[in-house]
């Protein structure tokens, strides 16, 4: 386990599991995996007319997990991997009608792990 201080307050961080959140560029969505259950949150944080997207790649496979409930709506997806797997994790914005997704408001988390 490592340690780290930051100042008065402890922060403990396990090197078997990560969980985290990530917003698209410029706004719009949101991402929130936790590797306790494995789940993966994609929420739409905007009123723009797109949907919020989460792109999870695990080795050289990415997939894409769409949102397209509108602005202040979460979907959640109950995924599994092996214990310590490494994934990269990110937020974008996209057209869910033709599954375009707009790559330069994409916003990643790299090197996580499950």
């Amino acid at each position: 386990m490592v340690a780290m201080s930051l100042g008065a307050v402890g922060l403990m961080v396990s090197p078997a599991s990560a969980s985290g959140s990530i917003g698209a560029l410029g706004g719009g969505a949101k991402v929130t995996f936790t590797s306790y259950g494995e789940t993966f949150e994609v929420c739409d944080t905007a009123a723009d007319g797109h949907s919020a997207v989460g792109r999870l790649t695990y080795y050289d496979d990415t997939t894409s997990y769409w949102n397209p409930n509108g602005a202040g709506t979460c979907k959640t997806w109950n995924l599994s991997f092996p214990e310590g797997s490494r994934i990269a994790y990110g937020a974008c914005r996209g057209e869910y009608g033709s599954k375009s997704i707009d790559a330069t408001s994409c916003q990643w988390v790299y090197n996580d792990k499950a």
